[in-house]
């Protein structure tokens, strides 16, 4: 993912919602840790701390 683009932080969003859509499988917990951690680098934690909530 190219950071600079503009549209990064959309895509982001669009990541995490996927991740809420199917946070009922015990499978994404994993990714969603993922996520979680990468997020947090990547867009300073703002995503991440949202997503956190869930």
């Amino acid at each position: 993912m190219d950071l600079s683009h503009p549209n990064s932080d959309a895509v982001t969003l669009n990541l995490s919602r996927s991740l809420v859509a199917t946070s009922s499988f015990p499978a994404t917990i994993d990714a969603a840790m993922f996520m979680i951690s990468y997020e947090h680098v990547a867009v300073g934690g703002f995503h991440a701390s949202s997503m956190h909530v869930v």
